[in-house]
């Protein structure tokens, strides 16, 4: 049985002598993948049998014609001695021929992890998917290994294990694996046909560790009332737990944090004044991803920008003046004039009327925050009833956009209701004549 996985039910022996019984006979266990039983015949009696792995007929083998009789089983007639047959693979007639096989090593690279106290494992379809039955040896510096021989040619999956149970597997990454069955991916390889090494990858990831980077967060708290539990990060880093993680006062109203993360990864986060979402800051759209903060983590470590809470900028950040200018040449302007309406006045349509500049133009400047984002509309007249309506090619939210710059500005003049400026009218006369009506 040494090319078979044997079941747990054990193997067994079915014949003419107990009426082809698939669980009845069962063979012992000899060593080397070898099952045997020994049987009282009655000489001269003309014998049929077959080998069963496990105790039912699923587990049947087929028994190749050349050592068969037409039924597809074994025989004999009982000779008048003792004797032990010969030895014969399962569905075969001679003895096993072991396929080719390589040594396969595999590597995983630990640096980033704490190793658990049971140690690395290797959990696989080569050895039953058992993540606690194949340790990996410590090879140093974080790195474990395992040199296994398998046969040439099969497709095996596997996985990392940091522990001895499948909560303690990696999470493979999709680039690198292949659909596990359960919403997850395995890692994967077809055995080659030489021994091989496979490339050191970090545990749940395709690549080797990245290098650890220290990254210091920093929020200005100075025009916050700052809560009596403290202020705190959350983020992909730390699985997003809001009271997991107290910044430290700094003085100046100024709280930071610094913690590992890896080079080259991802991550979004939030400032929260308190311990809970209700207190987690609303991060503008100029400097969100999924309304969070971002980052890519660079190869360096790496202070990041001092921002103020709720803000992409510091607290108090230079101001500039903006010019806002709408063409109303294709519109009936309203008797209550236009407006403007955005984030920098409240979202108040009637309250921040332009000045009529002349020709159809008209014009506001505001003051604000350098580097600053806002979104803003033009309302002709004071009521959200006539506001624009902004073209997709120009809008955020439904409304045009802008990030304050460094210097004073006037931004380009655009049409009510357009990304550019206003297309030219023509006038057209339609003529009938009803003389004959």
């Amino acid at each position: 049985m040494s090319l078979e996985t044997v079941s747990p039910n054990g193997v067994h022996l079915q014949g003419t002598f107990n009426n082809f019984d698939p669980a009845t006979t069962m063979m012992t266990d000899q060593g080397n993948g070898v099952y045997a039983v020994t049987v009282t015949l009655t000489e001269g009696d003309y014998q049929m049998y077959r080998f069963v792995n496990g105790n039912d007929m699923s587990g049947i083998e087929v028994v190749p014609a050349e050592c068969s009789q037409e039924d597809g089983l074994r025989y004999f007639t009982v000779p008048g001695e003792p004797t032990t047959l010969d030895l014969v693979c399962f569905s075969g007639c001679g003895s096993c021929i072991p396929p080719p096989e390589s040594l396969v090593t595999f590597q995983v690279d630990m640096a980033n992890e704490t190793v658990s106290l049971d140690g690395v494992h290797l959990v696989g379809s080569f050895q039953g998917w058992d993540p606690a039955a194949t340790p990996m040896a410590d090879a140093g510096n974080g790195i474990y290994t395992l040199e296994l021989s398998l046969v040439e040619g099969v497709h095996h999956s596997f996985k990392y294990v940091n522990g001895i149970t499948f909560d303690d597997t990696e999470t493979v990454p999709g680039e690198c694996g292949e659909d596990d069955g359960f919403g997850g991916f395995n890692r994967f390889l077809d055995v080659p046909v030489n021994d091989t090494i496979l490339a050191l990858v970090c545990f749940s990831r395709c690549t080797e560790c990245p290098p650890p980077i220290e990254v210091t967060f920093q929020v200005d708290m100075s025009i916050e009332v700052v809560s009596e539990l403290g202020v705190h990060i959350a983020g992909t880093f730390q699985e997003w737990d809001s009271a997991g993680t107290p910044m430290i006062d700094i003085g100046e109203g100024i709280y930071a944090y610094t913690t590992i993360l890896y080079a080259g990864d991802y991550h979004e986060y939030k400032f929260i004044n308190g311990i809970d979402w209700l207190n987690a800051e609303q991060v503008p759209a100029g400097c969100a991803q999924n309304t969070s903060r971002f980052l890519t983590v660079p190869d360096a470590n790496t202070t990041l920008d001092l921002v103020c809470f709720g803000s992409c900028t510091i607290c108090v950040p230079p101001t500039v003046e903006v010019t806002f200018q709408v063409d109303m040449t294709n519109e009936t302007v309203s008797p209550e004039g236009i407006h403007i309406a955005g984030d920098f006045q409240g979202w108040d349509p009637g309250t921040t009327q332009m000045q009529d500049m002349g020709g159809n133009i008209y014009s506001y400047t505001a003051i604000l925050n350098a580097g600053e984002y806002y979104e803003f509309k033009y309302i002709n007249g004071i009521t959200w009833d006539d506001e624009e309506n902004v073209p997709t090619e120009c809008n955020q939210n439904n409304n045009r956009y802008l990030t304050a710059p460094d210097i004073n500005t006037t931004l380009d003049l655009v049409c009510f209701s357009g990304c550019g400026a206003c297309p030219d009218l023509v006038s057209f006369m339609f003529q009938v004549d009803m003389a004959l009506e």
